[in-house]
């Protein structure tokens, strides 16, 4: 009843990801956009507003998956650690933390949101005798939560894109009559749209680097919508890089995420300057901005996008100099006062037009702030909405093309 095929039959049953769609662009030629000069030509630029938020499926993996879970002799382990995982992710009250994060979308009214982990949990059993996932009862859903704030205050809010990416289930009890009990764990990323943007393509997909733990894999996606704004095509893309892991081989699966890790920023590197028009990279990459390569949280990733042409809109935003803009973590419990020390949620611009500007262009200006660090942010019980802070970014259109 024990043996680690179960728990594998159950993760490959709970798997459910998407198919990619696609669009045709052209591979454009790459300019960092000029955020001193905006198109003048037609009145008053308008105001390109994003939000991007890390939601924190609400407890700490990290002492879960540090066990090796294919080893039989670990299931009890197993079952102490997914047990205490579950117990700290009921805890953090998921639908208080979701009405917090409807609270920035409707006081910020962004025309696209992206959200990482927006996981959904069930309970049910895993059966010994076909190693399937049965009598799966729905249990918390930040995804869910987040929408039902939304629908309850008639917020203008449509999914564009919806990335379902990670997905297991792990024994959460010893067994009973009624097989092993369990808890099914699916992460998505995932895109939302204001009503009024019209929306052209949408585009969603899987890395092909993802780290094998024998039971299932971890895998990492991203998603994309394109529309017209301000006479110019914009894409919003958004992911949730794997973390940064560790440089030293001999720290076997840590080393392992940082390989994947530096992988699919590869490919979404690739993925933005494939793109024509105003590219707006946005979300968790796992690269501390602030870091140095001695730093357990710098990758090169980073630094990769900037020697791309990309715009940090943190740097050139109209803020305090002296905050710079850390975004992660509070504590697993999201208790106590937030003690960021960490720059990995980004807002990034890259341009691929490349025009003279017009006669009688005057200065732009990019706004953003960190959100849900603030203590009017933290719900009835104190908690804190993510261990994350949200980027909120409003920007005029660089100079390009019209």
């Amino acid at each position: 009843m024990f043996h680690p095929r179960i728990v594998r039959a159950a993760a490959l049953a709970a798997l459910a990801f998407g198919a990619a769609c696609t669009d045709d662009v052209a591979t454009p030629t790459p300019m960092e956009p000029d955020f001193a000069k905006v198109h003048a030509n037609r009145g008053q630029p308008q105001r390109l507003e994003v939000y991007t938020q890390n939601l924190y499926l609400g407890g700490d993996t990290g002492p879960l998956f540090s066990l090796n879970l294919t080893d039989p002799d670990a299931i009890f382990e197993v079952i102490q650690a997914t047990a205490t995982f579950w117990a700290s992710v009921q805890k953090s009250d998921i639908p208080s933390r979701a009405a917090e994060v409807a609270d920035e979308i409707e006081a910020r009214m962004p025309h696209v949101v992206a959200l990482q982990e927006a996981v959904g949990f069930a309970t049910g059993f895993l059966n010994p005798a076909d190693f399937s996932f049965y009598g799966g009862t729905p249990g918390p859903d930040l995804f869910k939560s987040v929408m039902d704030e939304i629908d309850a205050r008639n917020l203008p809010y449509s999914v564009a894109v919806m990335q379902p990416t990670t997905a297991i289930a792990l024994p959460v009890a010893p067994p009973t009559a009624d097989g092993l009990p369990a808890l099914a764990v699916q992460d998505r990323v995932v895109m939302l749209v204001r009503n009024d943007v019209d929306v052209m393509a949408t585009e969603k997909g899987l890395y092909e680097e993802r780290l094998d733990l024998g039971i299932t894999q971890f895998v990492r996606g991203w998603g994309r919508v394109t529309f017209e704004f301000d006479g110019m095509r914009h894409h919003v893309l958004g992911t949730h890089l794997e973390t940064q892991g560790s440089p030293r081989p001999e720290d076997g699966v840590a080393f392992e995420l940082r390989r994947i890790h530096n992988e699919q920023a590869d490919e979404l590197l690739s993925l933005a300057k494939a793109l024509e028009g105003q590219v707006i990279v946005v979300g968790d990459l796992n690269s501390d901005a602030e870091g140095t390569e001695a730093d357990p949280s710098w990758t090169p990733t980073y630094g990769k996008f900037m020697d791309e042409g990309f715009t940090d809109g943190w740097l050139v935003a109209a803020h305090s100099r002296n905050d710079i803009g850390l975004t992660c973590c509070t504590e697993k419990d999201l208790l106590g006062p937030p003690e960021p020390n960490q720059r990995i949620d980004f807002v990034l611009f890259r341009s691929s037009e490349n025009a003279e500007a017009p006669k009688g262009q005057r200065r732009g200006w990019v706004n953003m702030d960190v959100i849900g660090f603030r203590p009017s942010d933290v719900t009835d019980d104190g908690l804190w909405p993510s261990d994350h802070a949200g980027l909120s970014a409003a920007m005029k259109t660089p100079i390009a093309a019209r």
